[in-house]
Formats: structure tokens, C-alpha cells, sequence
């Protein structure tokens, strides 16, 4: 009966360590998972900046073209 006992405590003994093992691995890739969502995070954060930019070049670019069109009207009525 007391060899049964000390292997059954045994066996919870190495239970336990196998149980903290992966409590350490599940901490060590929440950490991970954690920096790899700050990394997107910072990555969404420059993405819409560079959309910003963009929507703004393109804001300039139809006033450039409105521009060119008017000087074109302009020139094409000083023809007339």
C-alpha cells in the first residue's frame, strides 16, 4: 500500500512539473502574441497614414488637372 502511495505521489509530482512546463510555454507565447499585435498595430497605424497621403496627393492631383483644364479652355477661347 505505501509503495502505491509514493508512486502515485510520484506520478503528481511529475504531473505538476509537465503542468508548470506548459504554463511556462503558454506565458511565453502570450507574450509573443502580445508583441506580435502591437507590431500590427503600429503597421495598421502606418498604413492609414499612408492612405492619408495618398488621398491627399490625389486631392492635388484632380486640382492639378482642373488647372490644366482651365488653362486649356483659356488658351483654346484666346484662339477664337
Amino acid at each position: 500500500m505505501g509503495t502505491r502511495v509514493m508512486a502515485l505521489s510520484a506520478e503528481t509530482i511529475a504531473l505538476s512539473a509537465e503542468t508548470i512546463a506548459l504554463s511556462v510555454e503558454t506565458m511565453a507565447l502570450s507574450v509573443k502574441t502580445m508583441a506580435l499585435s502591437v507590431k500590427t498595430i503600429a503597421l495598421s497605424v502606418k498604413t492609414m497614414a499612408l492612405s492619408v497621403k495618398t488621398m491627399a496627393l490625389s486631392v492635388k492631383t484632380m486640382a492639378l488637372s482642373a488647372e490644366t483644364m482651365s488653362l486649356q479652355v483659356k488658351k483654346l477661347v484666346s484662339t477664337l
